[in-house]
């Protein structure tokens, strides 16, 4: 189950496999290429995945957009707008 804006949205295998094909899932299909990653490089090195370091690798891929968005003069507006169901839990 995820939590989205106090909503919980239950994801399906090929949900997971192939991503979300909806607009508004763009930041969860994100999220979930980055915890596949997340979860091979713990297979590779032989150590179980922590909730609280996939967290701080979500928090560190935040900052960097925010980071980025600053450089290149973008609207950080639009950043934090995508961000915000993230944001809130951090």
């Amino acid at each position: 189950m995820v939590s989205s804006n106090q909503r919980a949205k239950k994801l399906e295998y090929k949900q997971i496999i192939l991503g979300i094909s909806d607009e508004k899932s763009d930041l969860l299909n994100y999220f979930i290429s980055l915890g596949k990653l997340y979860l091979w490089s713990c297979r590779g090195n032989n150590c179980l995945p922590l909730l609280s370091l996939f967290e701080a690798i979500l928090k560190n891929k935040y900052d960097a957009e925010k980071l980025i968005a600053s450089e290149n003069n973008l609207v950080y507006k639009k950043i934090q707008t995508t961000w915000k169901p993230f944001i809130n839990k951090m």
